[in-house]
Order: structure tokens, then C-alpha cells, then sequence
């Protein structure tokens, strides 16, 4: 069963997304923010199959959270989920390093085709 770590700090989006994800038979944990998704990474190293990750979140930011794991040489995919819609902030994040889902709301069919389609291309793990 793939492994999802959903990083985000709004309890009622965190435990929507969690719904669905194990509807859809992910196994899912939830991390509130950016330290805690950071101290899980690194324990658990490739352990994950996706992160779906906020961008603002406390303790620390979804940017420093991609850093640290791809500094620590964990290419597990990431889809960045944020409500932030300003293109310098979704251009952050070079493309090689997370896929950029979108700002607002994105449909739960729309989601899983996103992470039914990142799960399956290696070539966009950063590797």
C-alpha cells in the first residue's frame, strides 16, 4: 500500500485529505508542520512514496522542508499543495525539486490523478 506524508496545519484540510487518500487506499500520516515533517523524513529516509506538502506552515516553511530532504538526499516526490497563488512564490520551488499542484481548491478526483501520475514517473524524482 503507498505511503503518504501530508504535511499541513490546518487540522480540517489535513484530515479531508487524509479521507480520501485512504478511500482511495493510501496509507496516510499527517504531520502539522514543517519541523515535525522534517524530523519524520529524516527518520523514516525513503519511506515515504509522496509527501503532500503546504508551503506555510509554523516551525518551519514547505520551502525549507524540500530543501533539508533533498539536501539529505531524499528524492521522494513532493506535490506542494498551497493556497499562496502569486507565481514568484509557486516558482519557489524548482520544478526538479516538487511539483507545483496549484493554488486554491483542487478537486479530490484532480488529486488523485496527480499522485497517481507522480508515483509513476521516476524521471521527475529529481534524480
Amino acid at each position: 500500500m503507498p505511503n503518504i506524508l501530508v504535511v499541513e496545519d490546518e487540522a480540517h484540510i489535513a484530515e479531508g485529505l487524509q479521507f480520501n487518500l485512504e478511500g482511495e487506499g493510501y496509507a496516510v500520516e499527517l504531520a502539522p508542520d514543517g519541523r515535525i515533517a522534517s524530523e519524520r523524513l529524516a527518520q523514516a529516509g525513503p519511506g515515504f512514496d509522496l509527501v503532500i506538502l503546504d508551503l506555510m506552515l509554523p516551525e518551519m516553511s514547505g520551502y525549507e522542508v524540500v530543501r533539508r530532504m533533498r539536501a539529505a538526499g531524499n528524492f521522494t516526490p513532493v506535490l506542494i499543495l498551497t493556497a499562496k497563488d502569486d507565481p514568484a512564490d509557486q516558482q519557489a520551488v524548482p520544478p526538479r525539486r516538487a511539483a507545483r499542484a496549484g493554488a486554491g481548491r483542487v478537486a479530490a478526483t484532480a488529486l488523485g490523478r496527480r499522485i497517481r501520475r507522480r508515483r509513476r514517473c521516476p524521471e521527475r524524482r529529481g534524480r
